[in-house]
């Protein structure tokens, strides 16, 4: 079979995960019982990563000089990246749990916290809602404790602005993909711009 019909049917694929993982996504919220759907998750999860690893394959073993190769490879990058980002807002809005957390104080949180860099605290507060939570009022202790002139911050302001809407799952679900603004589909990304830009 022709390699680009073979990375058009991928795209094709991909395309239909985004679809399959928004659905799910709304009929969790709707449902409200993440639970229930559990084994659906799990099941598209697999069929993902096995097409997503077939494309690897691809790419590795194959020397394209195909002329449609790049556009529709690009095209393919851009739906994986959206069905990451979906999925990611999945397991972050399902996992009320705070772990290990849960049997601390927030002022001794605030404390394990101070020892770490922005980059493990983005991987934490992508654990869970409430780990993001916890993690944006660390921030904020933070912000307030360093900067005395945080509310002439234009990003601290947008953040309280936005603060309800990164909460907010079923927000989350009427985005339109942007690639130039994937960030702000995501609670956690979006969330650490404003502390960081």
């Amino acid at each position: 079979m022709d390699i680009n019909q073979i990375i058009k049917d991928i795209k094709r694929c991909f395309n239909d995960f985004i679809c399959e993982f928004s659905l799910l996504e709304k009929t969790i919220i709707n449902i409200n019982n993440a639970s229930k759907f559990k084994d659906d998750y799990k099941s598209l999860k697999l069929k993902f990563k096995i097409i997503d690893n077939y494309l690897e394959n691809i790419v590795k073993k194959r020397n394209f000089e195909i002329i449609d190769f790049s556009n529709n490879y690009s095209k393919i990058h851009q739906y994986k990246q959206h069905i990451e980002i979906i999925d990611s807002r999945i397991i972050l809005f399902n996992t009320k749990s705070l772990g290990i957390l849960e049997f601390l104080p927030e002022e001794m949180i605030f404390k394990i916290f101070n020892f770490m860099n922005e980059k493990d605290l983005l991987t934490l507060s992508k654990c869970g809602i409430n780990i993001l939570k916890i993690v944006n009022n660390y921030r904020e202790h933070i912000s307030l404790k360093q900067n005395t002139d945080l509310y002439q911050d234009v990003f601290y302001q947008k953040y309280l602005i936005n603060k309800k809407k990164l909460y907010n799952q079923e927000y989350y679900t009427n985005i339109k993909y942007n690639k130039q603004l994937c960030y702000t589909m995501e609670p956690c990304n979006y969330s650490s711009s404003f502390f960081f830009s």
